[in-house]
Parts: C-alpha cells; sequence; structure tokens
C-alpha cells in the first residue's frame, strides 16, 4: 500500500520505500506457495456479476425468510463460505457460523442460485479457484403498528387529562 509517514521532501522516497517492500514481501510469499504445491494468490479477485451492489439485490430478491426463524424470533447474521470455480461457477457451498431454524438452508440455497462470477486470475492470466465468505443478515421486520389504535389512545389520554 501507498501511505505517507509524514509530511515533507522525503514523502516521495518512503512511499517507494514501502511499496518495494510490500511488492518483496508478496514476491517471497508467492515463491513459498509454489515451493509448497500450493496455487498462486490471485492478483485479480472473483467478482459477481455487476459488482456488490447487484449480488444484494439478487441475495435480498430471491430471500425467503423460514418460517420456523419468523416463528421463534430468530435474527442475525450467519457466515457462508464457497468457492468460486475457474469457469466462474459456485460450489462447496457451505455455513461456517449459523442461525439454525432453516436459516442456514436458506443460505446455501441462496448462494448456490447465484450466476457465474467472474472467476480469479493469476499474475500469469490463469483462471484460479478461489474460496469466497459471505455474510448474510437475517432480521425481522418491524410489526406494523396500528395507526388507528394508536390516535384512539391518545385521544383517551387527553380526555383523562381534561376530566
Amino acid at each position: 500500500r501507498d501511505f505517507c509517514l509524514s509530511r515533507g521532501l522525503g514523502d516521495v522516497y518512503k512511499r517507494q520505500t514501502i511499496t518495494k517492500a510490500s511488492e518483496e514481501t508478496k514476491n517471497k510469499q508467492d515463491s513459498m506457495l509454489k515451493a509448497l504445491g500450493l496455487p498462486p494468490r490471485p492478483a485479480v479477485y472473483p467478482v459477481y456479476p455487476g459488482g456488490t451492489a447487484e449480488m444484494h439485490k439478487f441475495i435480498y430478491g430471491n430471500f425467503v425468510y423460514p418460517a420456523k426463524a419468523k416463528e421463534n424470533g430468530i435474527q442475525g447474521r450467519l457466515y457462508v463460505t464457497f468457492m468460486v470455480n475457474t469457469d466462474g461457477s459456485v460450489s462447496d457451498v457451505k455455513v461456517v457460523r449459523g442461525l439454525g431454524y432453516g436459516c442456514d438452508e436458506e443460505a446455501i440455497r441462496l448462494v448456490k442460485l447465484m450466476p457465474n462470477w467472474t472467476p480469479a486470475y493469476a499474475k500469469d492470466g490463469t483462471p484460479l479457484k478461489v474460496k469466497q465468505n459471505l455474510p448474510i443478515s437475517f432480521k425481522l421486520a418491524a410489526p406494523e403498528q396500528n395507526v388507528e389504535t394508536e390516535q384512539s389512545e391518545k385521544k383517551k389520554e387527553k380526555k383523562k387529562a381534561k376530566k
């Protein structure tokens, strides 16, 4: 990353030094991964078609709150992990930290429904299989308040106050 430690004439030198050091670290890590027989770190990470905003639209457009979770007032955030394959398809969908009451199954269903992603690529341009983590929030809508009841209660309170 490129950031400035202090203001002054040495800023450019410090930025170059920091950038070179981080590149050297990345190169060392990449050579270690290669020596261990592991795939390289992606230069370009997987992207949902249309970006994060489109992914949120897709998830909450196809989202069905599980009946068991509604009945028991279950809310919270769960985490799903999955692989984006070299062709962009999604596989190996698992819930890492779940909520239960049908929420885990709903999250898995949503991720499996997703269209193909743009896959990750290595520095040399070869597509890579990459693990992704996705948090999904389950939140019940606030109960609708009956406006008429609220207004009538206020009128009753006013009448009692006048007496």
